[in-house]
């Protein structure tokens, strides 16, 4: 027997109510009167933001990165650019072969796509670490 088979009575509405009825949400009247709380207005102590710079070229290499107006911004606490950041552990595949490339650098010097990250501001507020981003040239 199979769901098409089944034939349902006008009283079985209650049970499939959640198909082509309402629905209330728990959080529905706290996020109409604006009052819910999402996760990014919470604010932690000692939290820090960080915002990716994207290439502005679709393919070539990163000659130089100069951060200097970013470092002196306002709340910023680091510039991270390919020169600056550890490079990773190349993943093993899910085999368990060793990986095909040994180191791997989360920002690039060789771009390949326009956006690719090449540098990572990390400030206070978020809004600080997206200003200094745009400083990044």
């Amino acid at each position: 027997m199979t769901v098409h088979d089944m034939k349902h009575a006008a009283s079985d509405s209650a049970r499939l109510e959640a198909v082509g009825g309402r629905l209330s949400r728990v959080d529905g009247p706290a996020k109409i009167t604006g009052a819910a709380k999402y996760a990014f207005e919470q604010q932690l102590e000692g939290l820090t933001h960080a915002v990716l710079v994207g290439a502005t070229i679709a393919a070539g290499t990163v000659s130089a990165i100069d951060s200097r107006a970013a470092e002196t911004a306002p709340g910023v606490l680091a510039v991270l650019t390919p020169d600056t950041i550890m490079e990773l552990n190349g993943a093993s595949d899910w085999l368990g072969n060793p990986p095909s490339q040994p180191t791997y650098n989360p920002l690039a010097r060789e771009v390949t796509y326009s956006g690719q990250h090449i540098a990572a501001v990390v400030a206070e507020s978020f809004e600080q670490a997206g200003a200094a981003a745009a400083l990044v040239k």
